[in-house]
């Protein structure tokens, strides 16, 4: 009967590897969730956040095309947006007005009547405001054209096209454009309007940007465009990429507004996703901060994280609740190798406890090492390394841990969303660590893995890179040696192995609180 001795390790690996989960809770400063029970109560709780208002403007909550054409108006007319139905203002956004705005201040109507109904203006003007001003045209360009021409947008001011045909690009470049005073005209794929033919004509911009690929601004519109403005081939900048994400984070590279806050709001899938209504509110209020709009969804945020950590914001504004940005993505998004570092100096100081979820009580790593459920003889903390285990750019701390001048088992922290898990190896669990993550599991005499570790809320799983299996038959021993999943040769696994055994070895520090404060910041 064949048995594979790697199973019979697993199942001891079961009982001799303890994965002991341990937390502490640190929270990121500076962090303004703005949502509420609908669109429009959002709109009301974001409106709330400014410190002085000048004006109102109102937009439609179930399009995107007014409140894009707004954003730069807004911030100029130190404004906040609030939304609307068609035919009713909602009751947040009255009771805010109301209660927010001087009967004195303007109040303007973004769209025509289609999109904001008289019966909204008279609502309004009901309420005692008495300068109560229409901006609007018969399509969506005339009407982005008319608030264009209500700004009196000096000549020479470079101008942003994005396509009317969906909102992702406009909600991208919203946030720069507005904080740099760079009005957002709306284009058709192939033409535009006669009324933003006449307003390129008026501002005469000393440079143009497109945002989005050829799909929604085609060649032939980006040639005759410049050539309508005057604006020669050197003075164009087209900003795109493979998605709008992609297209977003090249906007944010392009013009890397200095700032101390950015702003997140979910993306979409595509332009009939009604969750671009959280960021369409919040335009206004991003310009207001200076703040760029970076977009997320639920998937692949990896780059989205990489450019937060580069630009080490102090502040973060979260458009939405959890429906649209939940906590888990925004604690990815904002944990940084900073807040991590904080968190470990924390728990390796004893000014943090530990849940131990193996003891089901909270308790500091001191009476961690002393707990004789996770520890079967008395160990101490001799070296520790600081590497990034998992290759998600915070790096985990390994504590090496001996009742003797020799290793006998290690103890990993690991960051993630705000909180520290601690998770228990066994020496032979995790041997030849390298200085990229990966090390190697012994099950024996003939049996190897080296891997990378996964790291989840209830322990870790081990990715295979490379392992040397045996097999037992009949009281004979084979080896089946592994590159991946795949079964490669005993030369192949070898020199595999070999190329591998040249990466850098892990760093490790002796343990003393002079090394801890050094390394661990």
């Amino acid at each position: 009967m064949l048995s594979k001795k790697i199973k019979i390790v697993t199942i001891l690996a079961s009982f001799l590897i303890i994965s002991s989960l341990t937390f502490t809770e640190v929270k990121a400063a500076g962090v303004t969730r703005l949502g509420g029970q609908d669109r429009y109560e959002t709109s009301a709780n974001i409106a709330g956040q400014f410190d002085k208002l000048n004006a109102i403007v109102i937009v439609n909550g179930e399009d995107y095309h007014d409140a894009i054409s707004s954003c730069v108006f807004a911030k100029k007319m130190g404004a906040a947006i609030l939304l609307t139905e068609s035919n009713t203002l909602s009751k947040a956004s009255l009771g805010f007005l109301n209660s927010n705005l001087s009967k004195d201040k303007n109040v303007y109507i973004i769209g025509n009547t289609k999109r904001v109904s008289l019966a909204v203006e008279s609502t309004v003007k009901n309420f005692g405001f008495i300068n109560v001003e229409r901006i609007s045209g018969q399509s969506d360009y005339d009407t982005n054209s008319a608030v264009l021409d209500k700004m009196n947008v000096d000549e020479g001011t470079p101008v942003i096209f994005v396509s009317g045909a969906g909102y992702a690009d406009g909600i991208s470049i919203s946030g720069i454009a507005a904080a740099k005073g760079y009005p957002i005209l709306m284009t058709d794929v192939n033409s535009i309007s006669s009324s933003t033919a006449e307003e390129l004509k008026k501002i005469k911009p000393s440079k143009i940007y497109f945002v989005g690929g050829n799909g929604v601004i085609s060649q032939t519109n980006r040639d005759n465009i410049p050539s309508i403005a005057g604006v020669s081939k050197e003075n164009i900048v087209n900003l795109t990429g493979a998605d709008r994400y992609e297209t977003n984070l090249n906007i944010m590279n392009q013009f890397k507004l200095q700032s101390d806050t950015v702003a997140f709001a979910y993306g979409g899938e595509d332009n009939t996703d009604g969750k671009f209504a959280d960021a369409l509110a919040g335009t206004a209020y991003a310009a207001a901060k200076n703040a760029p709009i970076l977009l997320v969804n639920n998937n692949n945020n990896k780059l989205q994280k990489q450019f937060v950590d580069s630009m080490k914001y102090s502040s973060v504004l979260v458009y939405g609740g959890i429906g649209s940005i939940s906590d888990n993505l925004l604690g990815l998004l904002i944990s940084n190798s900073s807040s991590a570092m904080s968190a470990y100096s924390a728990v390796l100081q004893n000014g943090a406890m530990f849940f131990s979820t193996d003891d089901s009580k909270s308790e500091s790593l001191n009476d961690f090492l002393n707990d004789n459920n996770v520890i079967t003889n008395k160990q101490s903390i001799t070296h520790f390394t600081v590497l990034d285990m998992d290759g998600d750019n915070i790096p985990e701390v390994i504590l090496e841990l001996s009742s003797t001048n020799a290793p006998e088992a290690y103890e990993i922290l690991h960051y993630k969303n705000g909180k520290v898990y601690g998770y228990h190896r066994v020496l032979r669990a995790l041997e030849d660590l390298k200085s990229d993550g990966t090390f190697l599991e012994s099950g024996g005499a003939f049996d190897h893995t080296f891997a990378k570790l996964k790291f989840n809320e209830n322990g870790s799983d081990e990715i295979q890179i490379a392992a040397e299996v045996s097999n037992q038959e009949n009281g004979n021993i084979s080896e089946t040696y592994y590159i991946g999943n795949k079964i490669v040769t005993k030369k192949e696994f070898d020199d595999f192995m070999n190329s591998n055994s040249k990466s850098k070895q892990a760093n490790w520090y002796v343990y003393n609180n002079e090394q801890v404060s050094t390394v661990v910041k």
